[in-house]
């Protein structure tokens, strides 16, 4: 996965594991990485999200209609935010 890998930049250093040691293309994206190699935001109003990729559009909504808020993703498919994230967090009703 070297190609793959040098082609979308994957950080190789921050793997738990040598290259090989991954027998499939899936194995390697579910890789697991080093332990506190990238830290995590912590703060209550921090959103997350445990892959490597970019942000190409951003954009604010009304909390109040978070049920309805839809996020475009990957090759043009889009997502509810409540569908990715479930439940609108205590923070987020409360803001």
């Amino acid at each position: 996965y070297q190609g793959w890998a040098t082609s979308f930049n994957c950080k190789l250093d921050e793997m738990a594991l040598p290259l090989e040691a991954y027998p499939t293309l899936c194995h390697f994206f579910l890789r697991p990485l080093r332990d506190g190699v990238r830290q995590i935001d912590r703060a209550p109003r921090a959103m997350v999200s445990p892959v490597d990729g970019k942000v190409l559009h951003c954009t604010s909504a009304p909390l109040a209609d978070f049920d309805k808020v839809v996020l475009e993703q990957v090759k043009g498919v889009s997502y509810r935010l409540k569908d990715l994230i479930g439940e609108a967090p205590a923070a987020w009703r409360d803001a």
